[in-house]
């Protein structure tokens, strides 16, 4: 019973993410309320990072699922 234990990233990952996403759309639209929504999902995601927030139950299934799918951004090298 070795098992490496993973740590939580769901929750930092998610919030990083849609960290980015308000940021781009502040940048685009101008728009006061996402920078604030950016500022709040980058402080979300530095409380999951420092708090450990364990991942939800689902957090696997749903990386095992969209792996195939975000395939490209991760291939190293000429096919």
């Amino acid at each position: 019973m070795s098992e490496e234990r993973r740590r939580p990233t769901f929750y930092r990952n998610l919030f990083a993410g849609l960290c980015f996403i308000f940021l781009l759309a502040g940048l685009r639209f101008g728009s006061a309320r996402a920078f604030w929504g950016c500022m709040v999902c980058g402080a979300f995601s530095r409380t999951a990072m420092k708090k450990q927030w364990p991942d939800p139950l689902y957090a696997e299934t749903l990386r095992r699922r969209l792996r195939p799918l975000l395939s490209f951004l991760f291939r190293r090298g000429a096919d």
